[in-house]
């Protein structure tokens, strides 16, 4: 969960000479430190990004931390459908990270603690971004 917040919290997306970007942080597009807080994190997939995350992004010396992209076009289609409001000010794409353009990647070299873990995990992505039950809700009804 925190590592889905995180993702919510700091992928952005913000308006510039009439082209939408998202602002992305390194870690989020495989560019990490060797030093991982958490054993998962969250690896964003190329239907985000207009050409894919292999397209060249923008780098900023303001902003070394993290990788602007043009937004694909399906996602902005969403997010006007949507009405929401896309400025010049970057803002946190929040709940509009949708399941299919994440999942988890298991960076830890230590192996699943458990067999629920390890059932979980490709599923993981649509447990925590689920918008209509409890994550734990959720866990225990694929479990079962």
């Amino acid at each position: 969960m925190a590592e889905y917040a995180y993702a919510k919290s700091r992928v952005l997306v913000f308006r510039h000479n009439g082209k939408v970007f998202l602002e992305i942080p390194n870690r989020l597009i495989g560019i990490h430190s060797s030093i991982e807080p958490y054993p998962v994190k969250v690896r964003l997939k190329p239907s985000l990004v207009q050409g894919g995350t292999e397209c060249p992004g923008l780098m900023t010396e303001e902003k070394p931390r993290s990788v602007m992209f043009e937004i694909h076009p399906e996602i902005l289609q969403t997010l006007e459908t949507k009405g929401r409001k896309i400025t010049e000010e970057p803002a946190p794409l929040g709940d509009d990270l949708r399941p299919q353009d994440f999942d988890f990647l298991w960076v830890s070299s230590i192996p699943y603690p458990d067999d629920l873990t390890r059932r979980l995990h490709p599923l993981m992505h649509e447990i925590v971004s689920r918008l209509d039950y409890p994550p734990m809700v959720t866990i225990a009804n694929v479990n079962t």
